[in-house]
């Protein structure tokens, strides 16, 4: 399945990156999946905080995603980024669905649609939410496009920009971690 090639991609991204752990780019608010058969039904007042770095999602409604787990278990991140440290602290569940919202709606909050079927723009001129490269998602292909030629980046699949979140979270490992070296040679 192609999500595992990614995952196992991102794991190995992680584990060069250096021995920070998930930890180290994320601040863990505990177990955050909860039972719930109906997880769109309002979900920002049942999931008002990022289960991983506590990001109000109702202020990054553009960039909010939810993922549901076998068993029913939910999780709301603030970003396609935390939705990636999502996925890999729960890699022995499989992920039944997984919604992102729809920066291409004019709605607010932006309504989430199937992360899956998404057209990603990784780059370009788009608000940033958890690292250095917006990963922006629109339910409509040809809205993707043209927000694209209007503020740039690349045209991706969900299972590209899921790998982009990977290697960026990677990189942000690398540089705490040469930052923490730094500090420490300099004491």
């Amino acid at each position: 399945m192609q999500r595992r090639l990614i995952l196992k991609a991102g794991l190995a991204g992680l584990a060069l990156a250096g021995s920070g752990g998930l930890g180290a780019a994320t601040q863990d608010c505990g177990s955050s999946l909860r039972e719930d058969p109906n997880p769109l039904e309002g979900e920002l007042e049942k999931y008002p905080r990022c289960a991983h770095c506590g990001m109000d999602r109702r202020k990054f409604h553009y960039s909010r995603a939810l993922v549901r787990y076998q068993g029913n278990l939910v999780e709301g991140t603030c970003s396609i980024h935390c939705l990636a440290v999502s996925l890999v602290k729960n890699l022995g569940k499989e992920a039944q669905a997984l919604h992102i919202a729809d920066y291409g709606s004019p709605a607010e909050p932006r309504p989430l649609t199937e992360a899956t079927r998404a057209s990603f723009i990784v780059g370009g001129d788009f608000p940033r939410v958890m690292s250095k490269r917006p990963k922006t998602a629109f339910a409509d292909p040809e809205l993707a496009r043209q927000a694209q030629a209007d503020k740039g980046g690349e045209l991706v699949s969900y299972d590209q920009a899921l790998l982009a979140a990977y290697t960026d979270l990677a990189e942000a490992l690398k540089t705490r971690r040469e930052r923490r070296r730094e500090q420490q040679s300099g004491s």
